[in-house]
């Protein structure tokens, strides 16, 4: 009961703080605004009892280190995975060298490098299985590079204060319509870089917003969804604690 209480005392401290986040003022210097905004998030995590994940007290060996040692218990590559709630352990390794323990939720910064999804990893080892919840952390009005929303409730966005659930944010049928487009886009980039009687090459662009008057942030279809989305992202949080 008390550990209930606990874990649901955590849960919505670490919402309320991220709600309450001071914001930097936009300026053309997005990287530190980006840089302020994931350390702020994970002092609060960290503040809340969740401790950053440091093996190698080097953020991107530490996020090397890290997915060894998820490679080797699930015999999945990290960078390959699709996001799931939790992966079977299917080899056992001995934690406290590794500096983790059981039951113990972690945090890891940039687990697959600065340019990829996520931002943050939240997991924890508990009855054979990795438990994680993925954040990624953007601007009050964000932009999408590489990554736009996944339709995945174990994807959570913070933007700039406010706290999405990836599950409602965007509809199938624009996931659909994106990846057909990424597709013929794809096609072309290469139709024209292999004619030999053009001149130039062509990079693929990738860089999706939402900033149009009928095309804003957050998306039309997530209208009415918050309630959903808010209770969706407790439970989340909750879980992994």
């Amino acid at each position: 009961m008390l550990r209930r209480t606990l874990k649901t005392l955590r849960t919505r401290k670490i919402i309320d703080d991220i709600s309450n986040l001071h914001l930097l003022k936009p300026t053309i210097n997005t990287q530190n605004n980006s840089n302020y905004h994931e350390k702020s998030i994970l002092k609060i995590l960290e503040k809340n009892g969740i401790q950053n994940y440091n093996p190698k007290n080097n953020q991107s060996q530490n996020s090397i280190f890290f997915r060894n040692v998820f490679n080797n218990m699930t015999d999945i590559p990290f960078s390959k995975i699709d996001f799931q709630e939790s992966y079977i352990i299917k080899n056992s390794l001995e934690l406290e060298k590794l500096g983790l323990e059981k039951n113990k939720t972690y945090s890891i910064h940039q687990p697959n490098g600065s340019q990829k999804f996520p931002d943050i990893t939240l997991f924890k080892i508990k009855d054979l299985k990795i438990k994680l919840l993925y954040l990624e952390c953007k601007g009050k009005k964000p932009t999408f590079n590489n990554t736009p929303p996944k339709k995945n409730p174990n994807c959570i966005y913070i933007c700039g204060n406010d706290i999405y659930n990836g599950y409602y944010l965007r509809s199938s049928k624009s996931i659909k319509k994106y990846n057909e487009f990424q597709k013929k886009y794809k096609s072309i980039i290469e139709e024209i870089n292999s004619d030999t009687d053009y001149d130039m090459v062509h990079i693929q662009y990738k860089k999706t917003e939402f900033s149009s008057k009928d095309k804003s942030w957050p998306p039309i279809y997530f209208q009415n969804k918050k309630k959903y989305s808010d209770s969706l992202t407790y439970i989340n949080m909750y879980n992994i604690m």
